[in-house]
Order: C-alpha cells, then structure tokens, then sequence
C-alpha cells in the first residue's frame, strides 16, 4: 500500500514539475529553427560604427566587456552583458523616455533578458523575444539582429542610436565556447 502511494505521489510530482515548466497560455512557443546559432557564445567585442565607418568603444560596456549569449535547439535565449571594471556602487534603474526601441537598456554597466528566438535565414536576421529581462521597459520588446557565421565566430549587429544621439550600427562579435 505504501508503495502505490509512493509511485502515485512521484507520479504527482513529475506530472507537476512538467506543468510548470510549460508554458503559461499566451506565451510564445519556441521552435527549434536556430541551425548554426544554437551553442553558447561569448563576447569579444561591442562596437558602434558610424556613417562615415569609423568605430568607437560603445561606453556603456567598455573596450573589454564581458558577455554570454546562449541560443538553444528549442527556440530559446538568453544573453548577459557586463562592464568589465563596473562601478561597485548600484546605479538608479535606466529611465529611456522616447529613447530607441531597437536596444536594451543598461544599467550599471550590465544588462541581461531572456526569451525565444526566431531565426530569418534568408535575411540573415535573427529576432529575440523578450519575455525577461533586467530593465522591465524591454520586456515585451523584439529585437532583430542581423548574423554572419564565419567558423567560430558569429557576429551580430543593428542599426541605433548612441548615447550622443548620433546613428550608429552597433556590432558584436562572439567566439562559441560550447
């Protein structure tokens, strides 16, 4: 007898841990469409280019940022993103009123959100969509990335505005690790 209530209760259990992991109604369903993007990537560099294609250091992470983007085989993603010598010191949370839309806010020299991906192969566009992310005006948001893979290396890269209001194309580049 016991061990029918046992069995029943993992059976319980596991049925549960299922259900949570699921996902709620409405969210969007992830497909596994990422090909060659799936793996984890890290973060070599984050530039801007401007009109005339001259590159600069994008300030809010620095000359050496440190950073993790992963894509898995189900559609999923998450990315973080670090200053590497960031103030010790917590700033006030982002405030972007009427700021671009097309990039995640930073905050304290970091940023982070997570939430699926759809890949375009023939633009060679991969969208993230947020459904968590460090400053909540992301969550909700679509970013849209172009990619080149070369080897190891994949680089993204979108049009923006920096910080001086200037247009630029911000570009990152990232070695896979896994």
């Amino acid at each position: 007898m016991r061990r029918g209530v046992r069995r029943l209760l993992l059976i319980f259990l596991i049925s549960a841990a299922g259900s949570a992991a699921s996902p709620q109604a409405g969210a969007s369903t992830p497909k596994s469409s990422g090909g060659p993007l799936v793996g984890t990537w890290s973060l070599i560099s984050r530039r801007e280019v401007m009109s005339d294609g001259a590159s600069r250091v994008e300030p809010s992470l620095g000359e050496t940022p440190l950073g993790l983007i992963i894509y898995d085989d189900q559609g999923h993603m998450a990315v973080q993103l670090m200053k590497r010598d960031r103030p010790s010191s917590p700033a006030p949370a982002p405030t972007r009123a009427g700021g671009p839309t097309d990039n995640s806010d930073t905050s304290s020299g970091y940023d982070a959100y997570f939430g699926t991906y759809t890949v375009d192969a023939s633009s060679r566009t991969v969208t993230h969509h947020i459904e968590g992310a460090l400053s909540p005006m992301d969550v909700g948001k679509s970013f849209t990335r172009h990619f080149e893979l070369s080897g190891s290396t994949l680089t993204l890269w979108f049009d923006t505005t920096a910080a001086d209001g200037s247009h630029v194309t911000r570009r990152l580049v990232w070695r896979r690790v896994a």
